[in-house]
This record gives C-alpha cells, structure tokens and sequence, in this order.
C-alpha cells in the first residue's frame, strides 16, 4: 500500500509520540509505584507505632487511675465508683479483689447501671462476663502487671476487661470498659487501612468492626497477625496474600499488655498514585497527540503541496514537455530543490532542441546517402523521357502539317511532364521539412516511396511487388520522413538480394490489431543470424562492405518511427530472407496536427 508524504508524516509524528507517552508512562509508573510501595510500608510501620503508643498511654492512664481508686479503697472501703465511672463514660464496672492467704477475693465492685440500662444490656450480663473471664492474676503479671482481655458476650455486649495489679501483688483492680474507649485511637487510620488491637493469642481486643470483637475473633492464623505473635516485642511489616487481594501488614508490639497493633493496607493503594499519574498522562497525551496531528497536517499539506506540483511539472516533461517550470514559493530546502528543477527544466530543453536539430541533420544525411544510391536508377529515369523529348524535337522540325506539329509537341510535353514528375518528387525528398505532423493517407506515403524506389529496384533484377489495403484509417505523421524509412527498408532489401536466386521484393500494408495501420517490407535475400538481429537497430552497426554503408539507416528509422509513436520489428531467416513490420497508430478522429520530434535542420 502507497502513502503519500503527507500521511507518512501524521504517522511519524503519531508514532514517535505514542511510543514516547507508552515509555515515559512505563518508566514513570515503574518508579512511582517502587516509590510509593516503599513510602506505603514505612507509612504502615510508622502508623502502627503511632497506635501501640496511644494505646498505652492510654491504658496506663487508666491502670493509674484504677491503681489509685483500689488504693483509696484500702483506707475506706465503702467509697463509691460513681466519681471515677463519670469521669469516663466507657466505664462499666469495677472490681477490687485482694489477697487473702493464698488466693484473691473480691472486696468490692460497683456498675455503673444507668449505662447499662442506656446501652439497652441487662444487669446481669456484666456479672455474667465476670463469671465467664474471671480473674487471672498469674496472666496478668505474664503481661507485666496488666491485662487487657476481650470479654464480650454476644450478641449486645462488647467488653474488655483490664486488669491491674498494685506493686506489692496484693491487690488487684478490674475494669469492665467498652471497646469504643481504644476505638478513637484507630480512626485516623490511612485511606483503605484496616486497624485493630488484639492480645498475645491473637484475640481481637479493638476493631472498627464491633462484630469481631463480639465474637471474640481469633486472627492468630492471619498473614498479617502471625509475624506480630511470634516475634513479641517488634516492629516490622510484611508483604502477602489474602482472599481479598495482595496486602501490605505492619504491626507494632504494645509495651505494657502483651497486646499488638495490626495495620493491613492493600497492596494496590500503593499504585492508587500511579493509576492517576496514568490518567491525567494519557488525558495529556491525547491533547497533545491531537493538537500534533493537527500541526502535523498543517505542516505535510504545506510540504506536500509544492511537492505534488513539482511532480505534476515533473510527469510534463516525462511527456516530452521540456522547459516547464514550477513556482518557487520559499527559500527552505523545497525551494531549492524547485529552482534545481527549474534549471534543469530549462538545460533539458536546450539540450533537446539541440539534439533535435542534430538529429533533423543526421536524418538528412542519410537522405542524402539514400538519393547517392538511387542516383543510376533516378539518371536512367530521367533521361527516358529527355530522349523522347530530344527524339520528338527533331521530327517536329520537318513536319508538314499543322496537325502533325501539334501531335509532336503533345508526346514532348507528356516525356517533359513525366522528367519534372520525377524531379519533383527527389526535390520533395531531398528537401529538409518542418516538424509539424499532418493527417496522412498511408497508401499514398507508400506509393510515393515506391515510386522513387522501382527504377533502383528494378535495374538490380528484382521485382517489386505492391498490395495495399483499401478503408485504411489515417495516421498522424511527416510524409517525407515515412517514405525516408521505406526507402530504407527498401534498398537494404534489394541489397540483401544481390546473390539470391530468386529476387522478389514486396511492400504492402494492411489494419492491424487495435485499429493501427501495418506496413511491410520482405524480401527473398539471404536473411540474418540472431547475432546481427541483435544489433542491426545500433547506430554505426552495418553488414556492408567498408565504404557502402554509414550504419546509420535503421537507428534513423527506428528514431523516426518511435517519434511517430509507432513500433518497428524485423523477422528474418538464414537463407529465405527478411520482413520489416512498421505498425503506426491511428489518427485520432477530429485530431489536429501538432509538433512532431524532428526539428527543421539549421
């Protein structure tokens, strides 16, 4: 498939755009989201940091204030709750146990039941979770001398229970609180991350989702919950997989209460960044792929346009239009190449005038060669009817009668007609013509080239036989070049028979396929080797003895024909002879004469 310059621009300029955007956006992509990974891991860790330390500075606020009440407890035992549960409204309940001999007992606990009766949880479901989590004073020194555990009892309460012991191990404060007094702490999560607390069997203590923490959720088999249990007491994040997605976890170990905060982000928030960076680029790129298609259509029509008419000036002078110029608009490399143009437009035309003039010159010469070798034939021809006219002249002085005159000068006149007939026509011939081509009668061209022909043809004991066709169409042409060729064909035809015994030349014309007109020329000589066929159409190439022949004949006919438009062919056979075939279009019906290829000679 073709494309012109103009589209092959829109193209160039599309593609190398497109693969640009394609690498810039690939590149970009590649290390924004590296980038942003990297960012989003140190983001989670740090995130996870920032919880465990709320958490326990919050928890180790409330240990303190626990700590403090069971120690105002000692002193006097029936002081209330009710100050310290109004001072946080998340606290439920609260319990002191002391020990007594080898084991802990409860000394007091209060509950705080308008709460309760506000939350819409019975009285009796907060006694219920202290039977069912009841105290583990051994756990919670493990824990350091506190404990945060999930107590909940489905499907109303979500409880934690934190445990406190005092220094010397002898007494023991429990606080029931709800989960919503860590919540605040984890919801200035990032965008899309899940945050949550849960204690050293994975137990979720705090969620956003009040459900798991209902149904005391176990998440110690969790990717992002296992590397936080078995390495206690560190910081550290982690890449894996989930049926939700790839995720990006970090936890973060809280220093009082063996409890973890878990961070889980998913991995495709780290290319959240690069997916805009991709839109915004490719909406850039289609406004700036469109305003260069624009540009580049703008600047291909400006190039192809002096292009497309130094083409068109170009196909001119392929027609043989010489000396066309093209207009030259600019001063860029186009214009350049359009004043070369125009130089050599205007040298092609000097050049083809010249070499016209030449060949106009070399076509006479052979006229010329051809009237040297006609000359015996023409002398004999002439110098009939001057012997009549000298014979008739004599008798004519002793006649008697006027009627016996008239008779004499009758025969002179018709010997004189025929002499100056046959000067006319060398006359015509020999003489250089202009180039303009007019509408001829092919069987009249052929005969007047006979007629100069025969006497020549004749004398070297040959017989020229004639067959023209009748309804022939005419052809576009210059009569005295035509015969020029056929005088030619003809005398290389009776020179070839000069050792043949049977000497029979015949020129005839006949229509030809497609509407042309064929003339042929064949004799009975001895005919070519493929060699000599091969060149027989080279300038200076010729089979004559050194001195009887230029070699120049057939190029010139050859050249002559082809400015007729016309096709010239030869055929010939070792020993039978040879046929010339000159085929010539056609005149146009209603064409007019116009200039042919032959200059008039200087």
């Amino acid at each position: 498939m073709r494309l012109s310059i103009r589209y092959q621009i829109i193209l160039l300029v599309s593609g190398l755009l497109l693969g640009a955007m394609a690498i810039y956006l690939t590149l970009a992509t590649r290390l924004f989201s590296a980038d942003t990974l990297d960012s989003l891991k140190a983001s989670n860790v740090q995130l996870a940091g920032t919880l465990a330390d709320e958490v326990q500075v919050n928890i180790r606020a409330t240990v303190d204030k626990l700590l403090y009440f069971g120690a105002e407890q000692s002193v006097e035992v029936t002081r209330p709750a009710g100050p310290l549960m109004e001072a946080d409204p998340q606290l439920l309940g609260v319990e002191i146990w002391t020990r007594s001999g080898g084991a802990f007992t409860r000394v007091f606990h209060d509950e705080s039941h308008d709460r309760l009766r506000t939350l819409g949880i019975p009285e009796d479901a907060l006694e219920e979770a202290r039977r069912r989590y009841p105290l583990d004073v051994e756990l919670a020194h493990q824990a350091g001398g506190m404990l945060l555990q999930n107590a909940s009892l489905p499907p109303r309460l979500p409880l934690l229970r934190l445990t406190a012991l005092s220094q010397d191990g002898l007494t023991a404060v429990v606080a029931d609180i709800r989960p919503a007094r860590l919540l605040s702490a984890f919801g200035h999560a990032l965008r899309r991350a899940e945050a949550y607390l849960v204690d050293a069997h994975g137990i979720v203590l705090v969620h956003p989702d009040e459900g798991l923490v209902l149904a005391r959720t176990d998440r110690s088999a969790y990717a992002a919950v296992r590397p936080a249990l078995e390495s206690p007491g560190s910081d550290g994040s982690h890449e894996y997989s989930s049926p939700g997605g790839d995720k990006l976890g970090a936890w973060s170990s809280v220093r009082v209460g063996r409890m973890f905060v878990i961070v889980e982000v998913p991995r495709e928030e780290s290319t959240r960044g690069a997916t805009e960076l991709v839109r915004r680029s490719v909406l850039f790129a289609m406004g700036v792929l469109a305003l260069a298609l624009v540009l580049s259509v703008f600047f291909a029509r400006r190039l192809a346009e002096p292009l497309q008419r130094l083409q068109d000036k170009m196909e001119s002078i392929s027609r043989g239009d010489f000396g066309v110029e093209v207009e030259v608009s600019s001063r860029n490399e186009i214009g350049a190449l359009a004043a070369a143009f125009n130089r050599m437009s205007r040298e092609l035309a000097t050049r083809e005038r010249a070499l016209l003039q030449a060949n106009q010159q070399l076509i006479q010469s052979e006229k010329l060669s051809a009237l040297g070798e006609m000359s015996a034939g023409l002398a004999h021809e002439v110098k009939n009817p001057m012997v009549g006219i000298c014979g008739f002249s004599e008798l004519g002085a002793h006649v008697e009668t006027l009627e016996e005159a008239r008779e004499y000068f009758a025969l002179i006149n018709a010997d004189a007609q025929r002499a100056n007939e046959i000067l006319q026509n060398l006359l015509t011939f020999a003489r250089p013509e202009a180039a303009a081509l007019t509408a001829l009668d092919v069987n009249e061209t052929v005969r007047g080239a006979v007629r100069l022909v025969a006497h020549q043809v004749q004398i070297g004991g040959a017989k020229l036989v004639t067959s023209y066709a009748d309804g022939l169409p005419q052809v576009m042409g210059s009569a005295n070049q035509l015969r020029q060729v056929l005088i030619n064909l003809a005398m290389n035809g009776a020179h070839a028979m000069d050792k043949s015994d049977q000497r029979v030349l015949t020129v005839s014309t006949a229509l030809a396929p497609e509407g042309r007109v064929l003339i042929e020329v064949r004799d009975t000589g001895h005919g070519m080797s493929e060699e000599t066929l091969r060149k027989l159409f080279r300038p200076f190439f010729t089979t004559k003895p050194k001195g009887q022949g230029t070699g120049l004949g057939l190029s010139v006919s050859k050249t002559i024909i082809q400015q007729h438009q016309g096709e010239i062919s030869v055929k010939s056979v070792l020993g039978q002879g040879t046929t010339f075939t000159v085929v010539l279009p056609a005149a146009a019906p209603g064409q007019r004469p116009k200039a042919g290829g032959v200059a008039p000679a200087a």
